[in-house]
């Protein structure tokens, strides 16, 4: 294979898929620098559908997710999303 590029160019940093089994905001950033704003959006709602028509019920929410962090611009983690925990024991009536 000498003198053969693979297919990918190499397996170096700027050449990563972005795929469901990466984290969110990775996936975000990776989208913004490829396309830009406005078609990274166009394609994270693409997968979303792509998603939805196998039947990924991982994939759908993964592409949601993202689709919703470009639109909304915040491709910070997710901790700063989640409900604040209870604290204490839980109620029982």
């Amino acid at each position: 294979m000498k003198g053969r590029e693979t297919r990918n160019g190499g397996a170096n940093g700027r050449d990563r898929r972005v795929s469901h089994f990466m984290k969110v905001p990775a996936a975000v950033a990776v989208l913004r620098d490829r396309y830009g704003e406005a078609n990274a959006r166009k394609v994270a709602l693409t997968e979303q559908q792509r998603a939805r028509r196998a039947r990924s019920k991982k994939r759908f929410a993964f592409w949601g997710e993202v689709a919703a962090r470009i639109e909304n611009g915040n491709c910070n983690n997710a901790a700063d999303t989640r409900p604040a925990a209870v604290e204490g024991p839980p109620s029982r009536m």
